[in-house]
């Protein structure tokens, strides 16, 4: 036989399985599964302007391109990853 549940009670249940299971995995953000705040979206047209439009300085060491490493973690908006770091690569 099958029990129904209504929808606010299993919304519940699953909401609480949820936080459990989050609190209890090491190096999950306690934000995992929720909705950012607006002012945590990133801007898509102001990254990708920075990629095309942004220049590194060859001056600022964090902007130079570096080969040897396993990944990259630059962004276009600090300047530490753009289309110029990708052509001196290529």
């Amino acid at each position: 036989m099958f029990m129904v549940q209504s929808s606010s009670s299993l919304r519940r249940s699953l909401v609480a399985k949820r936080s459990t299971v989050i609190r209890d995995v090491p190096n999950v953000s306690p934000q995992a599964g929720h909705l950012l705040d607006p002012d945590q979206l990133v801007d898509v047209d102001r990254l990708v302007g920075a990629y095309y439009d942004e220049q590194p300085d060859p001056s600022v060491e964090e902007q130079r391109v570096a080969f040897g490493t396993s990944g990259h973690r630059g962004s276009s908006l600090a300047r530490t990853f753009n289309e110029a770091h990708v052509l001196a690569m290529s």
